[in-house]
């Protein structure tokens, strides 16, 4: 039986490794996703449905982002009540997560489905790649509802200390993407959209996995028709928590449009027919596998403050702070000194044409951001913990100074130093968040340990 890790209690370092390793697989297979779906486009279709394919990244992630947050957020309460040991609130709290996370679902879909072709307009997308960009977001955006279903199960999952079941299920709807996407694509024909469907499809799959082992290996949180009489109290502070959170994910999308819309702005790579979009693109892929790790880390601090938040134990909170930075700025260290010099190798993944020029701008790209991989933890690690205790308003105002540095540098940059200068935006945005978020945190801190003195620290409502 699988073993479910409590956070509040034993070895930190082993605990947030044992919790840290299934997620960091997890997010690996999640990015495989639409590395898959790049792959298989890129190598079947031709280098124009691949960057059809890669552009929309940013114009999902602002919709799709949104959906994460709030999941996200709405895991935060479950995790501090899992840690108060109240499992009545537990079932209360996932109930009304629910009823919220089925309400945005909705909405989600008619907005995303409205949207799809203005937000391709937006990013000033070619001429060449725009159809097949509009049949993969519309497809993507079809399945929103599907998409939050697992997300908010998952998160769930990782709350009450279980990070195995949601790899099981994103294995096992990874693999079914690549069987879809052969179909799809290569025998049906169905071009980009193709993709996107067997993406859709996929995250159902992985949605009911989560489900039935939500309700199979948790049967003292297994939610009660009375826990859907949802209280005034607790809705509050669920939106309270999660609605900042949705809008700082939301918001770091808006930043991601704009940085899109700036490399289309660039046009063609000197000398060749290829955009510096597909560059982007690719660089993107890459990036995306390599913030696995942070991605991973940072879950792992949301819940591990949420746990221990609820346990009322300040200590072993600064403790863990202090342990995930370190474990967070040594492996991304190693990984910057891997991947580097693997880009041009794993570029050949994507794209059939081997072209120098594309190769260049690709690892120029890479070596400049996961070089600077440093400051992107602090922010993970940080920020995430601060979102695990409850201060989700705090690191909603840290997204959207962000967001404003990462529209400036990506304007101004790729304006005045053209591609090199945007390669820049990046690190710029993450360096002024932290000088923002590091002194909040530390405020926090203070604030608590006034708390503990004063017996008010960790305090939950339940009505």
């Amino acid at each position: 039986m699988l073993k479910k890790i409590d956070l509040t209690k034993g070895n930190i370092w082993k605990g947030l490794l044992l919790f840290v390793i299934p997620l960091l697989i997890g997010n690996v297979f999640q990015q495989a996703y639409s590395l898959v779906d790049a792959i298989i486009v890129g190598q079947t279709l031709s280098p124009e449905a691949f960057t059809g394919v890669s552009v929309t990244g940013s114009a999902s992630s602002f919709i799709l982002g949104f959906a994460s947050g709030l999941c996200s957020g709405l895991a935060v309460p479950v995790a501090q009540f899992y840690g108060a040991k109240d499992e009545k609130s537990v079932r209360k709290s996932m109930a009304t997560g629910f009823v919220i996370a089925a309400i945005a679902g909705l909405l989600l879909t008619g907005i995303g489905l409205a949207c799809c072709r203005p937000l391709l307009l937006l990013l000033n997308t070619r001429s060449e790649v725009f159809s097949y960009a509009e049949d993969y977001l519309w497809a993507i955006f079809s399945g929103i509802v599907f998409t939050v279903f697992y997300n908010v199960i998952s998160f769930y999952l990782r709350s009450l200390g279980d990070s195995v079941t949601p790899l099981i299920a994103l294995v096992v709807a990874c693999l079914l993407n690549i069987g879809l996407d052969f179909l799809f694509i290569a025998v049906l024909n169905m071009g980009t959209a193709g993709a996107g469907w067997a993406t859709v499809i996929a995250n159902l799959c992985s949605a009911l996995v989560c489900f039935f082992s939500l309700y199979k290996r948790f049967p003292s949180y297994r939610i009660k028709l009375r826990d859907f009489q949802l209280q005034k109290g607790m809705v509050l502070n669920t939106l309270k928590i999660s609605l900042p959170m949705a809008l700082q994910y939301s918001i770091i999308g808006i930043g991601l449009m704009v940085q899109q819309s700036a490399v289309n702005s660039l046009g063609y790579i000197a000398g060749t027919e290829i955009g510096y979009d597909t560059a982007y693109g690719a660089a993107g892929k890459i990036d995306g596998f390599s913030n696995c790790v942070i991605m991973a880390l940072g879950t792992a601090m949301a819940t591990f403050a949420g746990q221990n938040y609820g346990s009322r134990d300040l200590e072993r909170i600064k403790k863990g702070l202090k342990i995930g930075t370190i474990l967070g700025l040594l492996t991304v260290a190693l990984m910057a000194a891997i991947i580097i010099p693997l880009t041009p190798y794993i570029m050949k993944l994507f794209i059939s044409v081997d072209d120098p020029a594309l190769n260049e701008a690709t690892l120029l790209y890479m070596s400049i951001d996961l070089g600077m991989y440093a400051l992107l933890t602090l922010l993970y690690t940080y920020r995430s913990a601060l979102q695990g205790l409850g201060k989700s308003f705090i690191t909603m105002i840290v997204g959207a100074i962000e967001l404003a540095m990462r529209i400036s540098a990506a304007l101004l940059l790729a304006h005045f130093g053209g591609w090199l200068g945007l390669c820049f935006s990046n690190p710029c945005s993450w360096f002024i968040s932290d000088i923002v978020l590091i002194p909040a945190l530390i405020h926090c801190l203070r604030v608590y340990t006034q708390q503990v003195k004063d017996g008010t620290f960790g305090q939950l409502r339940t009505n």
